[in-house]
Protein backbone atom coordinates (compact mmCIF):
# COMPACT_ATOMS: atom_id res chain seq x y z
CA UNK A 1 0.00 0.00 0.00
CA UNK A 2 1.00 3.86 -0.85
CA UNK A 3 2.75 4.81 2.65
CA UNK A 4 1.44 8.25 1.99
CA UNK A 5 -2.12 6.71 2.80
CA UNK A 6 -1.04 5.79 6.61
CA UNK A 7 -0.29 9.16 7.40
CA UNK A 8 -2.19 10.85 10.23
CA UNK A 9 -4.21 13.91 9.01
CA UNK A 10 -2.94 16.53 11.62
CA UNK A 11 -2.55 20.23 10.63
CA UNK A 12 0.54 20.23 12.55
CA UNK A 13 3.40 19.05 10.58
CA UNK A 14 7.06 18.23 10.90
CA UNK A 15 8.27 18.65 7.22
CA UNK A 16 11.72 16.38 5.85
CA UNK A 17 14.04 19.32 5.64
CA UNK A 18 13.97 19.94 9.43
CA UNK A 19 14.14 15.83 10.14
CA UNK A 20 17.52 16.35 8.42
CA UNK A 21 18.97 18.91 9.98
CA UNK A 22 17.95 17.05 13.42
CA UNK A 23 19.76 13.73 12.11
CA UNK A 24 22.55 15.55 10.66
CA UNK A 25 21.82 13.92 6.93
CA UNK A 26 20.76 15.19 3.87
CA UNK A 27 16.59 15.02 3.18
CA UNK A 28 17.34 12.21 0.65
CA UNK A 29 18.70 9.79 3.35
CA UNK A 30 16.51 10.76 6.31
CA UNK A 31 14.69 7.54 5.71
CA UNK A 32 17.63 5.59 5.57
CA UNK A 33 19.18 6.90 8.12
CA UNK A 34 16.53 5.37 10.62
CA UNK A 35 16.23 1.88 9.34
CA UNK A 36 19.78 1.46 9.95
CA UNK A 37 19.49 2.06 13.67
CA UNK A 38 15.86 2.10 14.60
CA UNK A 39 16.72 1.50 18.03
CA UNK A 40 18.02 4.90 18.68
CA UNK A 41 14.59 6.45 16.80
CA UNK A 42 12.20 4.45 19.02
CA UNK A 43 12.22 7.13 21.82
CA UNK A 44 9.74 9.62 22.98
CA UNK A 45 11.56 11.99 20.96
CA UNK A 46 12.19 11.20 17.96
CA UNK A 47 8.90 9.14 18.03
CA UNK A 48 7.18 12.73 18.43
CA UNK A 49 8.70 14.05 15.40
CA UNK A 50 8.67 11.07 13.13
CA UNK A 51 5.17 10.93 13.99
CA UNK A 52 4.43 14.17 13.37
CA UNK A 53 6.50 14.02 9.85
CA UNK A 54 4.57 15.63 6.46
CA UNK A 55 6.69 12.97 4.67
CA UNK A 56 4.57 9.96 4.00
CA UNK A 57 7.35 7.30 3.92
CA UNK A 58 8.81 8.28 7.04
CA UNK A 59 5.20 8.32 9.00
CA UNK A 60 4.89 4.80 7.60
CA UNK A 61 8.32 4.37 9.21
CA UNK A 62 6.90 5.89 12.23
CA UNK A 63 4.25 4.03 12.50
CA UNK A 64 6.01 0.85 12.41
CA UNK A 65 8.68 2.05 15.36
CA UNK A 66 5.71 2.86 17.11
CA UNK A 67 3.95 -0.38 17.01
CA UNK A 68 7.29 -1.90 17.89
CA UNK A 69 8.16 -0.01 20.89
CA UNK A 70 4.70 -0.11 22.62
CA UNK A 71 3.17 -4.03 21.61
CA UNK A 72 5.35 -5.70 24.63
CA UNK A 73 3.39 -2.97 26.87
CA UNK A 74 0.09 -3.49 25.25
CA UNK A 75 0.14 -7.15 25.78
CA UNK A 76 1.17 -6.89 29.69
CA UNK A 77 -1.70 -4.48 29.97
CA UNK A 78 -3.98 -6.55 28.14
CA UNK A 79 -3.13 -9.54 30.40
CA UNK A 80 -3.12 -7.68 33.43
CA UNK A 81 -6.94 -6.81 32.53
CA UNK A 82 -7.70 -10.12 31.25
CA UNK A 83 -9.15 -8.74 27.72
CA UNK A 84 -9.99 -10.89 24.92
CA UNK A 85 -8.26 -10.39 22.02
CA UNK A 86 -10.92 -9.45 19.95
CA UNK A 87 -12.02 -6.69 22.44
CA UNK A 88 -8.41 -5.80 23.42
CA UNK A 89 -7.55 -4.53 19.41
CA UNK A 90 -10.75 -2.30 19.55
CA UNK A 91 -9.59 -0.68 22.82
CA UNK A 92 -5.92 -0.74 21.46
CA UNK A 93 -6.92 1.08 18.77
CA UNK A 94 -9.13 3.71 20.77
CA UNK A 95 -6.42 4.23 23.12
CA UNK A 96 -3.55 4.86 19.62
CA UNK A 97 -6.61 7.20 18.50
CA UNK A 98 -6.83 9.02 21.47
CA UNK A 99 -2.99 9.78 20.91
CA UNK A 100 -2.84 10.63 17.33
CA UNK A 101 -5.74 13.01 18.08
CA UNK A 102 -3.28 14.58 20.71
CA UNK A 103 -0.27 14.84 18.21
CA UNK A 104 -2.22 17.20 16.26
CA UNK A 105 -1.56 19.78 19.13
CA UNK A 106 1.26 21.75 18.48
CA UNK A 107 1.76 22.34 22.47
CA UNK A 108 1.02 19.05 23.10
CA UNK A 109 4.95 18.28 24.32
CA UNK A 110 5.07 15.13 26.73
CA UNK A 111 8.50 13.97 28.39
CA UNK A 112 7.58 10.41 27.82
CA UNK A 113 5.48 9.57 24.90
CA UNK A 114 5.35 5.76 25.19
CA UNK A 115 4.32 6.60 28.91
CA UNK A 116 1.97 8.82 28.03
CA UNK A 117 0.37 6.30 25.64
CA UNK A 118 0.56 3.50 28.80
CA UNK A 119 -1.48 5.79 30.83
CA UNK A 120 -3.91 6.55 27.69
CA UNK A 121 -4.28 2.41 27.66
CA UNK A 122 -4.51 2.00 31.16
CA UNK A 123 -7.47 4.21 31.38
CA UNK A 124 -9.27 2.84 28.72
CA UNK A 125 -9.00 -0.59 30.14
CA UNK A 126 -10.34 0.78 33.37
CA UNK A 127 -13.62 1.92 31.68
CA UNK A 128 -14.07 -1.23 29.77
CA UNK A 129 -13.50 -3.18 33.05
CA UNK A 130 -15.65 -0.92 35.10
CA UNK A 131 -18.54 -1.42 32.45
CA UNK A 132 -18.24 -4.66 32.22
CA UNK A 133 -18.90 -4.71 35.92
CA UNK A 134 -21.54 -3.10 35.58
CA UNK A 135 -23.04 -4.83 33.17
CA UNK A 136 -22.38 -8.30 35.39
CA UNK A 137 -24.26 -6.65 38.33
CA UNK A 138 -26.86 -5.92 35.89
CA UNK A 139 -28.06 -9.23 35.39
CA UNK A 140 -26.86 -11.29 38.38
CA UNK A 141 -30.63 -11.83 39.22
CA UNK A 142 -31.77 -14.79 40.44
CA UNK A 143 -32.86 -17.19 37.58
CA UNK A 144 -36.58 -17.21 39.08
CA UNK A 145 -37.07 -13.48 38.84
CA UNK A 146 -36.92 -10.89 36.17
CA UNK A 147 -34.50 -8.35 36.60
CA UNK A 148 -36.38 -5.69 38.14
CA UNK A 149 -34.76 -2.58 35.60
CA UNK A 150 -37.37 -4.15 33.31
CA UNK A 151 -39.99 -3.38 34.84
CA UNK A 152 -39.79 0.55 34.22
CA UNK A 153 -38.04 -0.01 30.94
CA UNK A 154 -39.88 -0.31 27.60
CA UNK A 155 -39.13 -3.10 24.92
CA UNK A 156 -39.78 -1.03 22.32
CA UNK A 157 -38.03 2.24 21.72
CA UNK A 158 -40.32 5.54 21.50
CA UNK A 159 -40.77 6.72 18.45
CA UNK A 160 -39.07 9.92 19.33
CA UNK A 161 -35.88 8.09 20.38
CA UNK A 162 -35.87 6.22 17.09
CA UNK A 163 -36.19 9.22 14.81
CA UNK A 164 -33.17 10.01 17.21
CA UNK A 165 -30.88 6.98 16.21
CA UNK A 166 -31.87 6.94 12.52
CA UNK A 167 -30.55 10.77 12.18
CA UNK A 168 -27.63 9.67 14.08
CA UNK A 169 -26.90 6.79 11.50
CA UNK A 170 -27.94 8.97 8.39
CA UNK A 171 -25.69 11.35 9.76
CA UNK A 172 -22.81 8.66 10.19
CA UNK A 173 -23.25 7.28 6.83
CA UNK A 174 -22.80 10.63 5.18
CA UNK A 175 -19.72 11.47 6.84
CA UNK A 176 -18.51 7.86 5.80
CA UNK A 177 -19.55 8.88 2.22
CA UNK A 178 -17.22 11.65 2.40
CA UNK A 179 -14.14 9.82 3.40
CA UNK A 180 -11.03 8.83 0.78
CA UNK A 181 -12.29 5.25 -0.32
CA UNK A 182 -9.85 3.27 1.20
CA UNK A 183 -10.68 4.95 4.65
CA UNK A 184 -14.46 4.44 3.50
CA UNK A 185 -14.44 0.63 2.82
CA UNK A 186 -11.81 -0.09 6.34
CA UNK A 187 -14.58 1.62 8.26
CA UNK A 188 -17.76 -0.45 6.68
CA UNK A 189 -16.12 -3.42 6.62
CA UNK A 190 -14.50 -3.17 10.37
CA UNK A 191 -16.88 -1.36 11.79
CA UNK A 192 -20.46 -1.77 9.79
CA UNK A 193 -20.19 -4.88 8.59
CA UNK A 194 -18.00 -6.05 11.84
CA UNK A 195 -15.24 -8.20 10.11
CA UNK A 196 -12.27 -8.65 12.21
CA UNK A 197 -8.80 -7.04 11.28
CA UNK A 198 -7.61 -10.79 10.21
CA UNK A 199 -10.68 -10.56 7.45
CA UNK A 200 -10.09 -7.23 6.52
CA UNK A 201 -6.78 -7.65 6.32
CA UNK A 202 -7.53 -10.52 3.70
CA UNK A 203 -10.11 -8.27 1.69
CA UNK A 204 -6.87 -5.75 0.88
CA UNK A 205 -4.15 -8.20 0.72
CA UNK A 206 -2.16 -6.08 3.30
CA UNK A 207 1.34 -7.50 3.59
CA UNK A 208 0.81 -7.41 7.46
CA UNK A 209 -2.16 -7.05 10.10
CA UNK A 210 -0.42 -3.81 11.56
CA UNK A 211 -0.60 -2.26 8.15
CA UNK A 212 -4.53 -2.61 8.99
CA UNK A 213 -4.69 -1.58 11.85
CA UNK A 214 -3.29 1.99 10.85
CA UNK A 215 -5.77 2.34 8.20
CA UNK A 216 -8.39 1.70 10.76
CA UNK A 217 -6.99 4.52 13.00
CA UNK A 218 -6.32 6.86 10.16
CA UNK A 219 -9.77 6.40 9.02
CA UNK A 220 -11.20 6.89 12.38
CA UNK A 221 -9.24 9.98 12.75
CA UNK A 222 -10.17 11.26 9.91
CA UNK A 223 -14.49 10.66 10.36
CA UNK A 224 -13.90 11.83 13.61
CA UNK A 225 -12.29 15.24 12.53
CA UNK A 226 -14.88 15.32 10.28
CA UNK A 227 -17.69 15.68 12.40
CA UNK A 228 -15.47 18.17 14.56
CA UNK A 229 -15.20 20.87 11.90
CA UNK A 230 -18.91 20.72 12.04
CA UNK A 231 -19.56 20.70 15.36
CA UNK A 232 -21.40 17.61 15.64
CA UNK A 233 -21.21 15.62 18.61
CA UNK A 234 -21.76 11.34 17.45
CA UNK A 235 -18.48 10.27 18.13
CA UNK A 236 -17.70 12.35 21.00
CA UNK A 237 -15.47 9.71 23.76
Amino acid sequence: MDANSQRMDTPFRINLSFLADQMGCQPSEVLETIKSNPQEFQTSNWLLMLLRCDYGKIHHQAMELFDQAVRTTENQIVRQFRVSPSISEDLIQQARFALFRKLADEAFEPRQLLAYYSVILRNIMKKHARQMARNQALFAQPQDEEPTWLETADTEPLPAERMVEDERRSILLRKIEQLPKRQREVIELRYLKELSYEEVQQYFGHSSLQVTRNLCSVALMKLKELFAHEGDMLLED
